[in-house]
């Protein structure tokens, strides 16, 4: 039998055709796969974005939400200045342990998904540098946020903070300009989740 007609005898296509089979076909579905893993665990990152923001979101907003209940509430009752003085002790610890559950999330996740996103390759090099510069901005949107509430804090917790019409007038100015940086930053984080998340979840 020559060559060519060797070569178009049934039995030795259907042989090299399951030997092909058996060496590509293993090799395209771990690619596939891997693939298909490195997508999910994309998609995975950018939704823990958007989880973590919220949560740094509620824990925030519990903070200024006891600030302004603490004042609202002395207005309303005029305490005395012993039992204001013994409120104060009462709210400055329940001030420092909602900050500390805080500053327990606030800072540390962005970070760990950019480690993840260089170790496990989530990005392109370009989408890595363009994701450093997001969570950088992020970042200083926490720090402005926390910093913030810290002027009405140092306030609310001094002996200069009383029930007159002179710390009222303080605290409202105060109040306004924390409200105004507040709604700043929490629109421009919004925007910067949107934009990670979109960096983790592009298909490579």
């Amino acid at each position: 039998m020559q060559f060519k007609e060797a070569s178009q005898h049934p039995l030795l296509v259907l042989l090299i055709g399951s030997v092909l089979s058996s060496l590509l076909i293993p090799s395209i579905s771990s690619r596939s796969s891997e693939a298909q893993l490195l997508q999910e665990t994309r998609l995975k990152k950018a939704l823990e974005v958007g989880v973590h923001n919220r949560e740094f979101d509620s824990k925030l907003n519990a903070l200024i939400t006891l600030m302004k209940t603490f004042h609202n509430q002395n207005i309303r009752m005029k305490p005395n200045p012993a039992e204001l003085r013994e409120s104060q002790n009462a709210f400055r610890k329940e001030y420092t342990d909602r900050y500390l559950a805080l500053d327990e999330m606030a800072w540390w996740w962005y970070g760990d998904i950019q480690r993840e996103a260089r170790l496990l390759r989530l990005t392109s090099d370009d989408d890595y540098k363009l994701l450093d510069e997001t969570i950088k901005e992020y970042g200083n949107s926490t720090a402005a946020s926390v910093g913030a509430v810290a002027p009405i804090w140092r306030f609310l917790s001094s002996s200069e903070y009383q029930l007159d019409g002179a710390s009222q007038t303080r605290f409202l100015q105060m109040e306004q300009d924390m409200d105004r940086e507040i709604g700043k930053q929490h629109s421009a984080r919004g925007m910067l989740v949107q934009k990670i998340a979109k960096i983790l979840a592009e298909v490579q």
